[in-house]
């Protein structure tokens, strides 16, 4: 079998057969191996600290193609998809994009991220996977059996205008076979990782369709305590579960204000060490929407039925924004 014939994601199996003197052929043990689904071109996360208040109003980062794999050819092993983790910050309002070039910079192509609403993260907040069609830098002209230059930028390279400042981290660039993203196919309306007869089936199904009307039911059970924290100032957040378990917000907390938050409300900013204390009582008397004679009993003896009463006595949180 050709290396060129070798493709990724899929395992293969061996075997070495010997033939005695008398002709008999006599089998080993079967072997195999399996090609990693992806390669690997940067594997170091990578900090891109910009600032696009100022011209041009985008910031970038390059890396020579082939240093980052054994071959400058894109498309080989069957990969179809160049894939990202991507992590923003606080109040971001730039989005992140990707440009390559082939055949040192005869083509290029550019790829901005979907949606830049979701790079505005606060810092506990896990990286975003960015799938994209190696197809979308082929149209652009790009020559994907040659690529010579990766950029990862902040900003609008095509369009450039102000922007904001920051630190974006970029980690797991990798070229990918083909997988299953349910997410990122439209098309697959059921799911399933197929668009077949059955995603059509399931349009016919609701065909003229012009809405639903949903009824919304109350909780099987209320809350024990519920915290909305709309105070906007103050240590005190008031319980409006009816049971007036009134929590209390350690100081490492302050509230930023009218405007601080993702949409323009107030933002309540919490460190790590942060917490909510709920009153003892909370956490003693079990469920109060389902008492029980003994409320110790129902804590001690019936470990399985505290899973019902969700609220500790301590509400770690990092951050919230209402």
């Amino acid at each position: 079998m050709s290396l060129a014939d070798v493709v990724k994601g899929q395992t293969y199996y061996w075997r070495v057969d010997e033939t005695t003197a008398g002709g008999v052929v006599k089998g080993a043990t079967i072997g195999q191996f399996s090609i990693s689904p992806y390669t690997d071109l940067i594997t170091d996360a990578v900090q891109i600290n910009y600032n696009n208040t100022v011209s041009p109003y985008y910031t970038e980062t390059a890396f020579n193609a082939g240093t980052l794999s054994c071959s400058t050819d894109w498309t080989r092993g069957g990969n179809q998809l160049l894939t990202l983790d991507v992590k923003g910050h606080d109040n971001m309002v730039d989005s992140i994009y990707v440009t390559l070039e082939s055949n040192g910079g005869a083509q290029s192509g550019t790829v901005q991220y979907g949606d830049k609403r979701e790079l505005n993260q606060q810092s506990y907040e896990w990286f975003h996977f960015w799938p994209i069609d190696l197809q979308e830098f082929a149209d652009q002209g790009v020559v994907l059996t040659n690529v010579t230059k990766i950029t990862i930028g902040v900003g609008n390279k095509m369009t450039p205008a102000a922007g904001g400042s920051g630190t974006v981290t970029v980690d797991n660039v990798r070229l990918s076979s083909p997988m299953c993203l349910r997410a990122y196919t439209p098309a697959d309306i059921n799911r399933d990782c197929v668009v077949d007869i059955w995603d059509v089936m399931e349009v016919a199904g609701y065909w003229l369709n012009e809405g639903y009307t949903v009824t919304a039911q109350a909780p099987a059970r209320n809350p024990v305590v519920w915290y909305q924290f709309n105070e906007g100032s103050g240590s005190s957040v008031i319980d409006s579960s009816g049971f007036g378990y009134t929590g209390l917000l350690n100081l490492a907390g302050t509230w930023g204000g009218v405007g601080t938050g993702y949409d323009g409300s107030n933002c309540l900013n919490l460190g790590n060490n942060t917490y909510i204390q709920v009153p003892a009582a909370a956490a003693n008397i079990g469920d109060p929407n389902y008492p029980v004679a003994d409320p110790n009993q129902y804590l001690e003896r019936n470990p399985r039925l505290h899973s019902g009463l969700r609220i500790p006595v301590r509400l770690t949180v990092t951050a919230l924004c209402l």
